[in-house]
């Protein structure tokens, strides 16, 4: 059990009102269901309920929070049963404004908080229009999020305390939006996270650019993400830079503004400045402003298998390794079935993947477990790492195209991969051997085992270990008088 914690004031206002169950109180404190119905039971401090659901009781969840803050019951400590409480109050507020409304509307005042530095729930609700009018001038990213709430003289301030007490819980801005968009899904926004790969892909994605060492090696990087769509992948890039001194120029690309705003907000929560970023409204890089990106991450969108094609996919992935420069890479996730398993044999596909491992392409492949993307629990996903070729290696680089490397992940953990590392064919990327070249001659002793496709040495008979001269047998009696004559004795008949 935890130390007695402190108890503290209110964390929300009287205005709003929480009803929890006996399941959600679990979550709060993070322990079983059984345990609340025993802590009701036992002590006689526990809140009293103020409805209920059917033959489910219901309590005010700011009781609850009080409760546990005062007697030190749970495991959770008193930033995360603040955080909890706020969300599920957000989650709460649904009934009244819409969810997508709603997210847009907090992490504007999340953003606000932390470019301003200072509490917003002291301000009047007009002092905080005022100021995001003057902090976001162009209106490209927080403004029109709060200008256009509706009810906002009596919702505004609401939702503005709800914000500051988030970003008590979080202990920062950045990390409060940042709860607030891993719980997109409690709030109703499933939209915002249909596309999205599970956090542990995306972190995995930015560290395999290797944009932390590049961004301490070369000055001015450039990192490009197409399909940004929520911003997951950007602030998994921002993350793996986060201990830089500079802060590497992001570029993106996004048919749907609103998700091009969102994606603006969360990197200036985290630091990026607007002159250090080009998040474009389109499906266009701004390559003619900016040079090519060093870095480009890519996560292809989702089609069904009746109208996915994999040359379509093929083709989208050519298109983007046009942008890489000199000694660049691409990170991107697709599905495995066009990206690494077998293609029909001499098709327009199939020419077009190993055309990528003739022009040294494709550096390796990874093909994921199912579940990368949560809403697609049963679509199976590949990483292809593309580098640029550069000139003077492509030159030097004699003989047949390398076979990259295909790694599957380890079945007990999707972050990890098995032993066996298998090569890449060139006509369908399945992780078949390599056929047996026809200058490989068998010679004399040895044998091909046919299932494992390799030269097995013949073993040797074991070395007989000599006697010890007092210890040598002599023939026993009926065997004396079958022991041969010595060499001397014999004679040819």
């Amino acid at each position: 059990m935890a130390g007695t914690r402190e108890a503290t004031a209110p964390i929300l206002p009287e205005e709003i009102f929480w009803r929890i169950s006996y399941a959600e109180i679990g979550t709060l404190a993070q322990v079983q269901r059984p345990v609340v119905t025993t802590w009701a039971r036992r002590h006689a401090d526990f809140p009293e309920p103020v409805a209920y659901e059917g033959a489910s009781p219901l309590f005010d969840g700011c009781e609850v929070a009080e409760w546990l803050l005062s007697t030190g019951r749970g495991n959770a400590d008193a930033g995360q049963i603040r955080a909890e409480l706020v969300l599920h109050t957000l989650s709460a507020w649904r009934r009244a404004i819409p969810a997508r409304t709603l997210v847009d509307t907090v992490t504007a005042l999340l953003c606000l908080r932390q470019l301003l530095d200072e509490p917003l729930s002291e301000l009047p609700w007009c002092t905080i229009l005022e100021r995001a009018a003057e902090t976001d001038f162009e209106d490209t990213y927080l403004h029109k999020e709060l200008r256009d709430l509706p009810d906002a003289e009596r919702q505004g301030p609401l939702l503005a305390v709800l914000a500051d007490h988030l970003t008590e819980a979080a202990y920062t801005p950045a990390d409060a939006l940042e709860r607030v968009m891993d719980a997109r899904r409690r709030l109703g926004c499933d939209d915002l996270a249909a596309d999205e790969p599970i956090p542990l892909v995306s972190r995995a994605m930015a560290r395999l650019t290797g944009l932390a060492r590049l961004n301490e090696r070369e000055e001015g990087a450039t990192a490009a993400v197409l399909y940004p769509r929520s911003g997951d992948l950007l602030v998994a890039l921002r993350d793996s830079v986060s201990d830089a001194e500079d802060s590497p120029f992001f570029l993106s690309a996004d048919p749907m503004p609103d998700l091009a705003r969102l994606a603006r907000r969360r990197l200036m929560a985290q630091g990026v400045q607007e002159f250090e970023m080009d998040l474009a409204d389109g499906e266009e890089l701004a390559t003619t402003d900016w040079e090519n990106p060093h870095v480009i991450v890519c996560c292809l969108p989702y089609e069904a298998a009746e109208a996915r094609s994999p040359l379509a996919v093929l083709q989208s992935l050519q298109d983007l390794t046009d942008l890489l420069a000199e000694d660049r890479t691409a990170v991107v996730l697709g599905p495995a079935d066009a990206l690494v398993r077998p293609l029909p044999a001499r098709g327009e596909a199939d020419r077009l993947r190993r055309d990528f491992l003739e022009q040294h392409l494709l550096k390796a492949a990874i093909s994921l477990s199912e579940g990368v993307l949560p809403f697609r629990p049963a679509h199976r996903t590949a990483i292809w790492i593309d580098p640029a070729p550069h000139p003077r290696r492509q030159a030097h680089w004699p003989g047949p195209p390398c076979r990259p490397l295909l790694t599957h992940p380890h079945p007990a953990d999707p972050g990890r991969t098995s032993r066996g590392h298998r090569h890449l064919s060139r006509r369908g990327l399945a992780g078949r051997q390599p056929p047996r070249t026809a200058q490989r001659r068998r010679r004399p002793g040895h044998r091909a085992d046919q299932r494992t496709r390799c030269r097995v040495h013949p073993a040797a008979p074991p070395a007989r270990r000599p006697l010890h001269p007092h210890r040598r047998r002599t023939p026993g009696p009926h065997l004396r008088d079958r022991t041969p004559p010595p060499a001397a004795d014999r004679r040819h008949p």
